[in-house]
């Protein structure tokens, strides 16, 4: 699709930073899914003592998520940290929204090498994510943008002793949850990008960050 395709576009973007290196003259574009700031979103649920914590997961395909792997940790864990793991699928998205309020944490994959519009919407709703994040490929977005990422980092090997510190450590989730909250604030507005991009449909020339402020107020 690469070789057909590149050679006809003006502009060409990828969602997931590690991909950028495959599409010749391609750039990185942030999801835009969320709610824009501002709105009214769930208040994070807080587990109460004893209660046990409820973990998420919306594996859109489950062996590129990395689910089978989601599904052995939460297995090997129950004994020392209880908790509940719950799969979020075949349900409307305001189904879902519904059922991050009742989450601790989310977890959205352990096997691409970025975070996907789950975990934006799980850092909108304030909830801690956990994803494999590849720092190999953090050089295809803004230095901002990678010095700011909120996310729990882990891998397959990994994946038990994140979720278990985030699970045991109340204050860590909650202040995970707030960053994760405010980067998507300014990483992931949609309007903003939706104007930055309506300014490229008419000018493709430059580049798409060239005209994308984080700092600035929400566009209206």
């Amino acid at each position: 699709m690469v070789e057909k395709v590149v050679a006809h576009c003006d502009k060409i973007f990828c969602l997931n930073s590690d991909l950028v290196r495959f599409v010749p003259g391609a750039e990185f574009l942030p999801y835009c899914n969320a709610e824009r700031p501002g709105e009214t979103l769930p208040v994070p649920r807080v587990s109460k003592a004893g209660e046990r914590p409820v973990v998420i997961h919306a594996p859109t395909n489950r062996s590129i998520k990395g689910t089978r792997f989601l599904e052995a940790a939460s297995a090997a864990l129950q004994k020392t940290v209880p908790h509940e793991l719950v799969m979020i699928e075949g349900v409307s998205r305001e189904r879902a929204l519904e059922m991050y309020a009742r989450a601790d944490v989310a977890v959205d994959q352990v096997l691409v090498g970025w975070y996907g519009g789950f975990a934006v919407e799980a850092m909108r709703a304030g909830l801690p994510v956990i994803s494999y994040i590849n720092s190999r490929f953090l050089n295809a977005i803004p230095e901002k943008m990678a010095g700011e990422i909120p996310i729990a980092r882990a891998t397959p090997e990994t994946l038990a002793d994140t979720l278990a510190d985030l699970l045991t450590h109340r204050e860590t989730r909650a202040s995970l949850g707030e960053r994760g909250r405010a980067y998507a604030d300014r990483w992931h507005d949609p309007l903003r990008i939706a104007k930055r991009m309506l300014e490229l449909y008419e000018e493709p020339r430059g580049s798409f960050w060239d005209g994308y402020h984080p700092e600035a107020p929400p566009v209206d």
